[in-house]
């Protein structure tokens, strides 16, 4: 009926019935539903949503109900903490509450659909931190060359936090994101054409055919980001790692910040299935001995690799190890 259709229009059902309308206000969509049935939501930024297109005589725009979104929640609620408790604002977080790409979050509805993520927090903790050592890491070892030889692969990416960050820093480099989730909404991917988004499998080989074709050009240095890894997902990102160092003349650089440990099978021929047992009979942490584990297979490989701990990011995330390794120009 014509107040479905005003109550639809004007704004999403999962977020209006939680919440209190006023009769005036659905009165109001009910009345501008009679008058025009052709009309349609122009926008929904992430402080109100507003119905503010129609298709026939200019009306007035509604702006009376307001909604409050994760990304806004979230940096009230660390503020408050500050105000209240005393506590110390996250470094991480304070650095990307003041960038600009946090106030475009806020202005631009492709980024709606992101910033409803519920683990938002830990999300923009884990980017933020990884970016820091890209920074480091290319200053370091490829600091003589351009933009436009930089070529990014964010493995297991999600909804790409990390490679819409990586663009904004480096928008003449390649960004390449991976994952095989074919339900995820991407239209926030909108503001940022750069990003190429691919569906595969990083185990598959066709992840393989498509390393190697990126990296052929013998200008362009690789550099493989897995961020937040699960289990096994960790050692496959070094062996695509090792084929990148084969293939990209002018290097490759692998940054890994494992997550879980691999899951218990019932074969015994998955790579880490014994780290929790071995964890208990030398009493360690399971997590240090995975990561461990996973920088000795990258020692195989380069003996410049690293192993270390972010301070910053451990406040808020418990694995928070990096392990790094980079191949000679």
């Amino acid at each position: 009926d014509d107040l479905t259709l005003g109550f639809w229009a004007g704004c999403e059902f999962n977020n209006i019935r939680r919440r209190r309308m006023s009769r005036q206000f659905l009165n109001l969509l009910n009345q501008k539903a009679n008058c025009h049935k052709d009309f349609k939501r122009k926008s929904l930024t992430s402080a109100r949503y507003e119905v503010e297109t129609w298709n026939g005589d200019e009306l007035p725009m509604v702006n009376t109900y307001h909604h409050t979104s994760p990304l806004q929640h979230m940096i009230q609620r660390e503020r408050k903490k500050i105000c209240n408790k005393g506590r110390k604002m996250n470094p991480y977080l304070e650095e990307f509450f003041n960038s600009q790409l946090c106030h475009e979050f806020q202005r631009q509805q492709a980024f709606c659909s992101w910033s409803q993520k519920s683990t938002l927090k830990k999300e923009v903790i884990e980017a933020m931190a990884t970016m820091s050592k890209i920074k480091y890491q290319l200053r370091r070892n490829a600091n003589e060359l351009d933009e436009s030889n930089l070529v990014f692969v964010d493995l297991c990416a999600g909804k790409g936090l990390l490679s819409i960050f990586i663009t904004k820093q480096y928008p003449g480099s390649q960004v390449h994101m991976i994952d095989n989730n074919k339900k995820m909404v991407l239209t926030h991917l909108e503001a940022t054409p750069k990003i190429r988004f691919h569906l595969l499998d990083i185990h598959s080989k066709e992840m393989s055919s498509f390393l190697k074709h990126i990296s052929q050009d013998g200008e362009k240095f690789l550099i493989l980001v897995g961020i937040h890894l699960c289990g096994v997902l960790s050692h496959r990102a070094i062996e695509l790692y090792r084929q990148g160092c084969g293939n990209a003349k002018k290097g490759a650089l692998l940054i890994l910040c494992p997550c879980c440990l691999p899951h218990r099978q019932k074969r015994s021929n998955v790579y880490g299935y014994d780290v929790r047992r071995l964890s208990k009979s030398i009493g360690v942490s399971p997590y240090l001995l995975w990561c461990t584990h996973l920088h000795f297979e990258m020692k195989a490989t380069n003996r410049s690799s690293s192993m270390n701990q972010d301070l910053d990011m451990a406040e808020d995330i418990q694995q928070a190890t990096f392990l790094t390794t980079c191949s000679e120009l």
